[in-house]
C-alpha cells in the first residue's frame, strides 16, 4: 500500500514538472516574438481628407512565421466627460489590418528584411460622432477629416496602445503583445529606418 502510494506521488509530481517544462519551453523557445516602434511616423497625403497618415511599424524577430496576426489600436482619454473626470473612455481605432480582419502571415526579418507598416484611420472611426465630444471633432469624424492629434488634445490626458496577436506556425502557441503607451510627443513627422522599426527623422521642408 505504501509503495502504491509513494508511486502515485512521485507519478504525480513528474507529470506536473513535465508538464511545467513543455509550458516554459514552448513559452520561451516556441512562441512568437515580435517588436514594435517606440515612434509613430506621421506623413503628409493626399489619400484621405485629413491630410495626414499616421503609421507605426513591427517586425517578426522569431526564426518561424507568425500567422492570424490581429492588430488593435486602443487609444484611452481621460476626463472626456466634465461629470466624470477620473474616467478614462476608451477608444479603439481602425487600421489598415482592418480591411482584411487580419494579417494573414509575417515571415522573420532576419530571412527577408520585410516589415509591416500599417496606418492608424483616426479619421474612419465613428465613435467621435457621440453626443459628448466637442461639436467641431463631430463634424471633423462625420466629414473624415479627423486627425489622430486632435483628438489627442481632448479631455486632461490621452494615450494609446497598439496590441498584437499572432500564433507560431510550428507549435500553434498564440501569444499577445502590447507597446508601450504612446503620447503626442512620440508622433514624429517623418519616415522610417529602412533597416529598422523606429521613425528616421524630420521631413526636409
Amino acid at each position: 500500500m505504501c509503495d502504491f502510494l509513494v508511486n502515485i506521488v512521485v507519478s504525480s509530481i513528474t507529470g506536473v514538472v513535465a508538464s511545467m517544462f513543455v509550458w516554459w519551453l514552448t513559452f520561451k523557445y516556441l512562441s512568437p516574438k515580435i517588436n514594435m516602434g517606440k515612434t509613430i511616423s506621421k506623413l503628409p497625403t493626399k489619400e484621405n481628407k485629413s491630410k495626414y497618415k499616421y503609421r507605426f511599424k513591427f517586425e517578426n524577430i522569431g526564426k518561424r512565421n507568425i500567422i492570424d496576426i490581429e492588430v488593435i489600436v486602443r487609444l484611452r482619454i481621460k476626463g472626456l466627460k466634465p461629470d466624470l473626470p477620473r474616467n478614462w473612455e476608451v477608444i479603439y481605432l481602425p487600421t489598415t489590418a482592418l480591411e482584411y480582419k487580419k494579417i494573414a502571415i509575417i515571415r522573420p526579418v532576419s530571412k527577408t528584411k520585410i516589415r509591416p507598416v500599417l496606418e492608424i484611420k483616426t479619421y474612419e472611426c465613428d465613435y467621435f460622432q457621440k453626443e459628448f465630444f466637442p461639436s467641431e471633432i463631430k463634424e471633423k469624424s462625420q466629414n473624415g477629416t479627423l486627425t489622430l492629434e486632435e483628438v489627442m488634445q481632448l479631455g486632461t490626458k490621452s494615450e494609446f496602445q497598439i496590441l498584437i496577436f499572432g500564433t507560431d506556425t510550428f507549435s500553434g502557441a498564440r501569444k499577445f503583445f502590447e507597446s508601450k503607451f504612446f503620447g503626442k510627443g512620440d508622433i514624429i513627422e517623418g519616415y522610417f529606418d529602412r533597416n529598422g522599426v523606429e521613425v528616421q527623422g524630420q521631413i526636409k521642408k
